[in-house]
């Protein structure tokens, strides 16, 4: 009997964890949307952070500076620039691996919007949108963020949700503090 009170236990306890992994933000003007596909999903989020749309887009595409102020970002490798493509080599911290990834990815610059794609990943390949809208008479920009995900490896759903959500609002929460404490270049 203890082993199978144990086996409850232990699956009553993996249930708690998938529907604590599957919960949504309640944050004011923050929003969601998983959209499953056969391969993968897609996520879609949006937020307000304080800052000028040209002043946020500015600070996400300070590539040589992303180490100085991105989460979990230790390097940047500018690999090749042409025209308003860049391809680069992140560094990266994996929380929830606990080690230190290296990505090559390309970034498709226009106004307002950034799209990124995975050229190398060992752990995924994804294909990121970053809109820019202004917002609250131009003193905030409201972000729209929509990525495509298919992991390389084993890994439940809601985690991979879990980690797309938490790296978007640790990277709003850097660059909002970053637009915050750069003096206005106007």
């Amino acid at each position: 009997h203890r082993t199978i009170d144990g086996i409850r236990r232990l699956a009553i306890g993996i249930a708690l964890l998938s529907l604590l992994g599957c919960q949504k933000s309640e944050e004011p003007g923050y929003s969601e949307e998983i959209v499953k596909s056969e391969d993968g999903f897609t996520m879609k989020m949006q937020m307000s952070i304080s800052g000028e749309p040209s002043r946020v887009y500015q600070t996400l595409t300070d590539f040589e500076h992303f180490s100085d102020f991105m989460p979990q970002c230790s390097s940047v490798e500018i690999v090749s620039q042409e025209g308003n493509s860049v391809v680069m080599e992140i560094r990266r911290f994996v929380k929830f691996l606990g080690k230190d990834l290296v990505g090559r990815v390309e970034y498709e610059l226009s106004p307002n919007n950034i799209s990124i794609r995975t050229l190398n990943h060992p752990l995924a390949d994804f294909h990121e949108e970053w809109s820019l809208e202004p917002g609250g008479g131009g003193k905030e920009t409201r972000v729209l963020y929509s990525a495509r995900s298919k992991m390389k490896v084993p890994m439940p759903d809601y985690m991979c949700q879990a980690w797309l959500r938490d790296n978007f609002k640790e990277t709003l929460a850097a660059v909002e503090n970053r637009v915050l404490e750069s003096p206005s270049s106007s």
